[in-house]
């Protein structure tokens, strides 16, 4: 598998067989009990491809108040873009492609948007062997596409700004 391809999207649209991915992106603050946790999803039914959905998943840990935010947004699929073709994830108004990710997420009275970037020279980290990747069997398949990677930007959780610099995390897709 070549490095750049391990984030192209696997979803094929009008496939009946059902598919789920996900590309979440982890950090946290170099010294500080402070974290975030955001996900660009697609869900598409089995048997239903009509039915399926794009969700943005965020939540930020803050150990220092002891306070923990999470939001979620659900679209229609026709609102979404994952690219076969390139590092490449879009998201009713999110975005998610090398190097850089902006969005928001919101439920439950609750906001996070993000506007950051992100870099590291490590390779991706395969978890299987890599030709179980391109084969039926196992059906859940998991790699880090940026280990370490490092994230500088901001936060804006519930209307505070959170800057974030130097925090260390990792890319990931699941599919």
């Amino acid at each position: 598998m070549e490095p750049e391809a391990v984030n192209f999207s696997r979803h094929r649209p009008g496939n009946k067989a059902g598919h789920y991915e996900s590309f979440f992106q982890r950090a946290n603050h170099p010294s500080r009990p402070l974290a975030f946790w955001i996900r660009y999803t697609l869900f598409s039914p089995r048997g239903r491809p009509q039915d399926a959905i794009g969700e943005l998943w965020a939540v930020y840990f803050d150990g220092e108040r002891g306070r923990h935010v999470a939001a979620k947004t659900e679209v229609p699929f026709t609102d979404c873009r994952f690219s076969a073709l390139a590092f490449d994830v879009a998201i009713a108004g999110a975005h998610l492609g090398p190097g850089r990710m902006m969005g928001s997420a919101s439920s439950s009275g609750h906001e996070i948007a993000w506007e950051l970037d992100f870099e590291g020279d490590e390779e991706p980290l395969l978890l299987l062997p890599e030709d179980l990747y391109e084969k039926r069997i196992p059906k859940a398949k998991a790699l880090v596409g940026l280990p370490l990677a490092t994230y500088r930007g901001k936060l804006t959780v519930d209307g505070e700004t959170v800057e974030v610099d130097g925090w260390t995390g990792s890319q990931n897709h699941n599919w």
